[in-house]
């Protein structure tokens, strides 16, 4: 691939990405962390003096506006959320990682990625769906695309079994 081969592909990417970002900005508006737990309060040993600055009063009262050195800085935390804590970070997660293009020098993305693959086994598929019921069609929607993204920029093996094994049957869902 020539340098201006490879510039048009990115800068198709980067529109794709977008297209995505906005999808998830729609879907997600709504959303806003109520009594969910902060990054830092999710996980005992995570402190504000290794994270990014904060808004006011410490906290993120809409998702749109965690900084992305707090979602990079915390990859491993989506075992430990809740199914409103759950549905308030993934799309900032989701935003982030389109907005990075494989840039980033973080685990985040991979971790948000098997995340959303639905287990086989049975009692963790069970705990996976109860966790992703609060997501309304528009939201599963907008998942499933981000996941087509994702694969079809990095070829992502997670992707593509999240695709297959769950939010595949939404990418054409009304929203």
């Amino acid at each position: 691939m020539t340098e201006d081969e490879e510039d048009r592909w990115l800068a198709e990417h980067w529109r794709l990405g977008q297209i995505v970002i906005d999808q998830i900005h729609d879907a997600f508006a709504d959303v806003e962390q109520g009594t969910v737990a902060n990054l830092e309060d999710i996980v005992e040993d995570t402190t504000w003096d290794r994270m990014s600055s904060r808004p006011e009063g410490g906290m993120n009262t809409r998702w749109q506006d965690i900084p992305d050195a707090d979602i990079a800085g915390h990859n491993d935390l989506f075992p430990f959320m809740d199914e409103r804590a759950f549905r308030y970070y993934v799309p900032a997660y989701m935003c982030w990682a389109c907005r990075e293009l494989g840039e980033f020098d973080s685990t985040s993305a991979d971790y948000l990625l098997y995340n959303l693959e639905l287990s086989s086994e049975p009692g963790t598929r069970a705990w996976q769906l109860e966790k992703w019921s609060l997501f309304n069609q528009a939201q599963r929607c907008s998942i499933c695309m981000f996941l087509r993204f994702m694969y079809g920029f990095y070829s992502n093996k997670d992707a593509e079994k999240a695709l297959e094994s769950y939010w595949g049957q939404f990418c054409d869902s009304p929203a």
